[in-house]
C-alpha cells in the first residue's frame, strides 16, 4: 500500500500552483503514468533506523525537463489529540550531480488565510511522511538519494522512493485507434504533455493520413480538446496532435452512424438476421 501510494503521488498531474499545495494536494491521479512507472520499476525501498541514514544511487539520463523523486513511508498512528501527528520523522536530501544538496517541497502551514495559497519551496519537513523533490532539466549523471532516520521513535522505519523521469514530449492517450464513433456525436481528445505550455493543434484524417482537417487548438496544459465527430462513414480515421515541433497520431479508428429501426428477424445457432 505504501508503495502503491508514492508512485500515485508522485505521478499525478500537478494543478493549481507548482508543486504540492492545500488546495489541490499533489494533483490528479495518472493512471497511465503510475502503470508505466510500476511497469518500468521506477522506484526503491529500505528501511532506517533511528539516527540511521541509507543512501542510493540513481543515474538521471539527459535530455529530461523534469525529474520528480518521492519519498514515502507509511507513520505508525499518533495518539489522539496529539499536537504533531507524525511520529517517525525521516529526512530526505539528494546530491546532484554538481554535487549540490536538493531539499524537498514544503509548505508553509501558518493557520493564514494569506498564505496558504503560497507554492511550496524547498526545506525540511518535519511535519509530513511524503516528501518530494522536483528538478527541472537535470544535468544527466548519477545523484546520491539519502535517507536519514532523524527521529525513529517507532523504528526501523520501511520507506518507499519512486521516481519519475519527464521527457519534453507529448503522448496521445485517447483516442490511439480501433475506437467507434458516431456521426455529430463529441468526443473529447486527451494528451499527456511535458511542459505543459504552449498550443495543442489537433486535426484527423479521412483517409489514413492522407489528407488532414484541422479539429482546434487548446492549451496544452488543458490536456484535451473537444472533437465534434464529423458526418462521414469511413474506417480509416486517423488523429493527430502537433505540440513543440512534435507530432503523434493515433492508429485508424471507424466512425459510421447508428442504424435506426433495428430488428432481430431470427436467431439460430449458426446464423442471425436483421434488419434496419
Amino acid at each position: 500500500a505504501g508503495l502503491m501510494k508514492a508512485i500515485v503521488l508522485n505521478t499525478a498531474d500537478d494543478i493549481g500552483v507548482a508543486g504540492p499545495d492545500f488546495i489541490h494536494g499533489w494533483g490528479r491521479i495518472n493512471v497511465a503514468k503510475a502503470y508505466e512507472d510500476i511497469e518500468n520499476a521506477s522506484y526503491l525501498e529500505g528501511t532506517v533506523g533511528d539516527g540511521d541514514s541509507v543512501e542510493f544511487s540513481l543515474n538521471i539520463p539527459s535530455g529530461l525537463h523534469q525529474a520528480k523523486i518521492m519519498l514515502y513511508w507509511t507513520d505508525p498512528e499518533a495518539s489522539t489529540g496529539a499536537s504533531t501527528a507524525l511520529i517517525n520523522d525521516l529526512d530526505f536530501t539528494i546530491i546532484d550531480a554538481n554535487s549540490s544538496t536538493l531539499l524537498p517541497l514544503v509548505l508553509d502551514p501558518t493557520p493564514n488565510a494569506a498564505t496558504l495559497g503560497n507554492a511550496a519551496v524547498p526545506g525540511t519537513d518535519h511535519l509530513n511522511n511524503v516528501e518530494q523533490i522536483v528538478i527541472d532539466q537535470p544535468t544527466n549523471g548519477l545523484y546520491a538519494l539519502k535517507i536519514q532516520g532523524f527521529d525513529v521513535s517507532q523504528g526501523p522505519q520501511k520507506f518507499f522512493i519512486s521516481y519519475r523521469f519527464e521527457e519534453a514530449k507529448i503522448s496521445l492517450t485517447y483516442p490511439i485507434g480501433d475506437e467507434h464513433f458516431i456521426p455529430f456525436s463529441s468526443e473529447k481528445l486527451r494528451w499527456d504533455v511535458s511542459p505543459d505550455t504552449g498550443t495543442v493543434v489537433a486535426e484527423y484524417s479521412p483517409d489514413n493520413g492522407a489528407t488532414w482537417n484541422l479539429i482546434n487548438n487548446a492549451a496544452a496544459s488543458q490536456k484535451y480538446i473537444d472533437w465534434s465527430i464529423p458526418n462521414i462513414t469511413t474506417g480509416q480515421v486517423k488523429v493527430r496532435l502537433s505540440y513543440s515541433g512534435q507530432t503523434v497520431e493515433s492508429e485508424t479508428l471507424s466512425i459510421i452512424s447508428t442504424p435506426n429501426g433495428l430488428n432481430a428477424l431470427f436467431v439460430c445457432p449458426d446464423s442471425i438476421g436483421l434488419t434496419w
